[in-house]
């Protein structure tokens, strides 16, 4: 069998390329969530139909819709975190290298470790008042809520009431914001450099 030489300039090519291409699982996170905003949106949609503002009682399909609906919503927004986690991740492996990030930003907060990749990367900072900061702190908000969920005392008639009213209310928003927060940044991300491979989040959306 012969031998197969790779050009060398075809080699250098390959090797510059193989610094972008990592392996990775993060865009999957993405189509995760992407894929329950939507079923989110069509079973609130369906159930909005079903509901009888002048009956006390629903339908049982009412209720199983909003489950339904709840349920995609809450994967939603996981997912749309972990696509961004990884998607930083993998930003500042390409720039800083692994051992960097694992040994120096791995424990910071999401929101501080985007800070300091991209002012380390870019030489330049995301705007901490603007859209992306934002939405991102809604999202990771609502999300720790979840993740780490815990008891609370039994509250009052009243006490119910305002709690659900404000649940929801973020609720709501950590939806929209799952997908804004990922559409904020990556403009933020253009503004900053559009020059640079901007991985995942960055640019390939």
């Amino acid at each position: 069998m012969e031998d197969f030489n790779i050009p060398k300039d075809a080699e250098e090519e390959l090797l510059g390329l193989a610094h972008y291409n990592r392996m990775h699982f993060y865009t999957h996170f993405w189509n995760i969530s992407k894929e329950h905003q939507n079923l989110h949106e069509k079973y609130l949609a369906e159930d909005k139909e079903l509901f009888e503002p002048d009956s006390e009682w629903q339908d049982e399909e009412y209720y199983e819709l909003g489950n339904k609906s709840q349920e995609s919503g809450y994967i939603a927004i996981v997912f749309a975190v972990m696509f961004i986690e990884g998607s930083v991740y993998n930003f500042g492996a390409i720039y800083l290298g692994d051992s960097y990030i694992r040994n120096n930003l791995d424990r910071l907060s999401l929101l501080s470790k985007i800070s300091v990749i991209m002012r380390m990367v870019t030489g330049k900072d995301i705007d901490s008042d603007g859209q992306a900061y934002e939405h991102l702190k809604k999202l990771l908000r609502y999300r720790n809520a979840l993740v780490h969920a815990k008891s609370s005392p039994i509250p009052t008639a009243q006490e119910l009431m305002i709690s659900q009213e404000k649940s929801s209310k973020e609720y709501y928003e950590a939806i929209e914001s799952a997908k804004k927060a990922i559409e904020y940044l990556n403009d933020e991300s253009k503004k900053l450099n559009d020059d640079l491979y901007f991985p995942g989040i960055f640019g390939h959306l």
